[in-house]
């Protein structure tokens, strides 16, 4: 996906609207406009042109004119930093198809998701936090939300995220002083106290952002994460390899688990993970209704329940159908193909993660899945929860170098303040683009006479 050398072509209106929008980036692009359009548009911004594109009927006629708006967008002033085009036509979905396919047949590749937004980040349009914002601003299901994601969008979060690089970059460079050029008369290390206040500075504006030392659970209430699909589609096996233990049943027998079960467990990375309430549920459709017992009837009213308040619902499929879904918000579903190591469970499901609960295969990236979903419903911080996750680990480190500082003006373990500070530093660097060694050290040199 960041690849910028071919052309790509998508669909970038969405669906129902009376006029469509058909996307096209590349160095390519020019040279399939002039293969698919009846006038030069090479020196053009905006023309009405017609499209060219075989009949679909097989007959005599072997060409079919569509009238279609181009708007033309020259590299570098485009969003994607390349040449690049928007076709406007009616927004019927079969007429967008066509002209999608044509747009193929003369050279375009078929985009992956976010891979025009991508190619803006590698031509310098978007930073990585901006892109971000983008997603969130789709994602977006209340104000609330999007007010969050216009936030990251337009650069003021990373912004932020620059500023506290540098004082944290500041602080490590003068430590590291004191360890490598103590030798050097005129290179002073940090004083203690100095230190101490500098960091309770960070501490307080990261707090201030988070939400507060420890605001998690007690403030907001662990997310709920439900795992629902039909009998035996591997959720319990999936739910044993979440929580690390053979918690729930596992049987070939359709309808083993009859309750739900509950375990807390930690998601996303190490040092910034988030915990959540991962439910396994008896299959949606075991004995549901009047068909089956009062045990039965009682397991299904359960799981409706734990369904109805869940801040994520993780669907369950190895056959990549996921019909559990028909009646709830999708927004709030994360689609897994389970039993991913069986070869009849190969289908391809566009947003699924296919996974294997026997070998962990894509366990990790459902755990990231898990954490960045779950808790953007359950927080209303207007925080990317990877955003969170890289700021909470950023603060832990800094929290840790601060038990650090003693009380006599010295540094306990300076050695250790300074690989604290580094992974600050890089958590920190996540967000907004990362600073390399070398910049730490170029820090050094601009405060001290080093090597005069």
């Amino acid at each position: 996906m960041l690849s910028a050398d071919d052309t790509i072509a998508a669909i970038a209106s969405a669906r129902g609207g009376p006029r469509g929008i058909v996307r096209l980036s590349g160095p390519g692009t020019h040279g399939v406009l002039a293969r698919v359009c009846s006038d030069d548009c090479s020196d053009r911004s905006v023309l009405r042109t017609l499209l060219r594109f075989p009949a679909s009927d097989g007959g005599d006629a072997t060409v079919v004119s569509l009238p279609v708006s181009v708007m033309l967008f020259h590299a570098p002033r485009s969003y994607t930093g390349q040449d690049s085009a928007e076709i406007l036509t009616v927004g019927n979905p079969a007429v967008l198809e066509r002209v999608l396919g044509v747009l193929l047949d003369s050279g375009a590749r078929r985009a992956t998701p976010g891979e025009f937004s991508a190619r803006a980040f590698l031509h310098g349009k978007l930073s990585i936090e901006q892109a971000e914002g983008i997603a969130a601003r789709i994602a977006a299901s209340r104000d609330s939300e999007l007010e969050a994601a216009e936030r990251v969008r337009s650069g003021n979060f990373g912004s932020r995220c620059l500023g506290w690089s540098d004082r944290v970059a500041d602080l490590l460079a003068l430590v590291e002083a004191g360890i490598d050029f103590t030798d050097q008369e005129d290179v002073v290390a940090i004083p203690a106290d100095e230190l101490a206040a500098g960091l309770d500075a960070l501490l307080g504006e990261f707090d201030a952002e988070l939400g507060g030392e420890g605001a998690s659970e007690a403030e907001t209430g662990t997310p709920s994460v439900v795992l629902i699909g039909p009998p035996n589609a591997g959720k319990s096996t999936l739910f044993n390899a979440l929580v690390g233990g053979a918690r729930s049943v596992v049987s070939d027998r359709a309808g083993t688990t009859r309750d739900a079960i509950a375990e807390t467990i930690e998601v996303g990375h190490t040092g910034g993970g988030e915990r959540v309430r991962l439910v396994d549920l008896p299959g949606l459709d075991a004995d549901a209704g009047g068909r089956g017992s009062a045990a039965d009837r009682a397991a299904q009213e359960s799981a409706e329940r734990e369904i109805a308040s869940a801040n994520l619902l993780i669907a369950c499929d190895p056959a990549c159908r996921f019909e559990s879904l028909r009646g709830l918000d999708e927004r709030r579903a994360l689609r897994v193909i389970t039993k991913a190591d069986l070869l009849h469970t190969q289908g391809s499901d566009r947003g699924s993660i296919a996974v294997c609960a026997l070998d962990g295969w894509h366990l990790d990236q459902l755990r990231e899945a898990i954490a960045d979903h779950a808790v953007r419903d359950a927080r209303g911080d207007g925080l990317i929860p990877r955003h969170r996750r890289a700021l909470a680990a950023a603060r832990s480190g800094i929290a840790l170098t601060h038990d650090l500082v003693r009380g006599d003006g010295g540094l306990a373990e300076p050695e250790m303040v300074a690989s604290l500070l580094r992974s600050a530093l890089d958590e920190i660097g996540s967000v907004s683009g990362r600073i390399a060694p070398d910049a730490v050290l170029g820090r050094v040199f601009a405060s001290f006479c080093v090597g005069k």
